[in-house]
């Protein structure tokens, strides 16, 4: 017995020591990580210079820190959970994560971090001086908490949508009110913009309406919106049918320049109609671009999707930040929630350009093709989670400059934007991954 528990003492012992080495080898291991991180750039300091630049405003520097801690927890963490945000700003910032959490949960409930007011200094920040947008518009919902927000994306190149406004409302007290909100938002962003930049809106068929096209047109927007089969298109001959019923036999493209749509005949430029044997529906689309051919509307029209897989990114639980299953009651919280999301999104998306820039996209295909298959914003995904790796640490060298290039000339759309050149058509394949 006294040699049992001789022994048993021994093996506790080592457990203990084992137990202490454990957590040195933890502690060392989050110091090298957070090294390595601000080597790449994503840093605590460099965020909050980051946000100076992007939110120029009249905000606390509390508040701007409180914002990039916040930003980093969710780098960290890959979740927009408050409490799993809090561990991860804790982790990266070897804290508390009790502590952290109660930041993250007063930042959210700051009525002077306004998202409404700052997106005039963000969206200049996103869209630098370019000339001509793609933007979608879109709702997605919460129906736990009864929630439904209203976003207004920059369509990119780089196979995600770059957030520029939302606004997030009570889902049940939507009717009536939709359209009033909806022309809100696309006020909001017209105000913002100079008044020389040429927008394109892409929007579906619960955007389709006359009201919509006649409002567009009093702002000097474009459009390209998709509207129901059963609506009345009379082509300049004066024959009038059912959208439908236009579609060529072979269901390519075709476009009717200068007609008129539902009974009280609306004037519109251009109505584009196809159903492409890869489509499970036709589309028919309501444009203000009658300088494009069908075809480029069609194209320009599917681009509308990456606004979707933004949205995927931010809510879903498996493949995104799980925002969908947090609960928020407060539609103002979700608002700034989305806000930390935001800078946390175009974030990858720079550290994604910056490891293509150094070539390291290479190192993720799967294939051979020289064109991107992997969203910069996946890639930026990898790139931070991968600093544990030793491989990471031997190709980190290149980073930093890259990472500086590509963070300082994220205007003129080589970064963040990577909008349309030219008419909006041309442009390196886009992505869906």
């Amino acid at each position: 017995m006294r040699q049992s528990a001789g022994v048993d003492a021994c093996t506790e012992g080592k457990a203990k020591g084992n137990l202490t080495t454990t957590r040195s080898e933890e502690r060392s291991h989050s110091m090298r990580a957070r090294r390595q991180l601000e080597r790449v750039g994503l840093s605590a300091s460099s965020i909050e210079r980051f946000l100076h630049a992007a939110v120029k405003v009249d905000l606390h520097v509390k508040t701007v820190l409180s914002l990039s801690l916040a930003t980093l927890g969710v780098l960290h963490s890959v979740s927009l959970c408050i409490h799993v945000i809090g561990r991860g700003m804790a982790w990266a910032r070897d804290g508390s994560p009790k502590h952290a959490t109660k930041q993250v949960d007063r930042l959210l409930s700051n009525n002077n971090v306004s998202p409404w007011l700052l997106f005039d200094a963000w969206v200049r920040f996103v869209v630098g001086p370019r000339e001509e947008l793609l933007v979608a518009l879109d709702w997605t919902e919460f129906d736990v908490d009864d929630h439904a927000t209203l976003a207004l994306y920059l369509i990119t190149r780089h196979g995600r949508a770059t957030p520029l406004i939302w606004r997030t409302v009570k889902k049940s007290s939507l009717a009536g009110k939709r359209n009033a909100y909806e022309d809100e938002v696309i006020e909001r962003l017209h105000e913002i913009l100079p008044k020389a930049t040429r927008v394109t809106l892409l929007a579906d068929r619960g955007f389709g309406d006359q009201e919509r096209y006649a409002h567009l047109g009093n702002l000097g927007w474009d459009y390209i919106i998709r509207f129901r089969e059963c609506i009345i298109v009379t082509d300049a001959d004066d024959t009038a049918r059912p959208a439908g019923e236009w579609l060529t036999s072979t269901g390519r493209a075709k476009m009717l320049k200068n007609v008129r749509v539902t009974q009280d005949k609306t004037a519109i430029a251009a109505v584009v109609l196809v159903h492409d044997k890869r489509m499970k529906e036709p589309w028919c689309l309501a444009t203000s671009r009658a300088d494009l051919t069908a075809s480029q509307v069609t194209k320009l029209y599917g681009r509308r999707f990456c606004i979707e897989e933004t949205f995927r990114d931010v809510k879903n639980v498996h493949f995104g930040m799980g925002l969908s299953a947090t609960h928020i009651g407060d539609t103002a919280r979700r608002d700034r929630l989305l806000l930390i999301a935001a800078f946390a999104h175009v974030l990858l998306t720079l550290l994604g350009e910056a490891g293509e820039r150094a070539g390291l996209d290479r190192l993720l295909k799967t294939n051979t093709v020289k064109h991107r298959t992997l969203s910069l914003y996946n890639q930026g995904c990898y790139w931070y989670t991968a600093d544990r790796s030793p491989h990471f640490i031997r190709q980190i060298r290149r980073f930093p400059r890259r990472w500086h290039t590509a963070s300082t000339e994220h205007q003129c759309g080589t970064v963040v934007c990577m909008g349309p050149r030219g008419s909006g058509v041309s442009g390196e394949p886009t992505t869906n991954t």
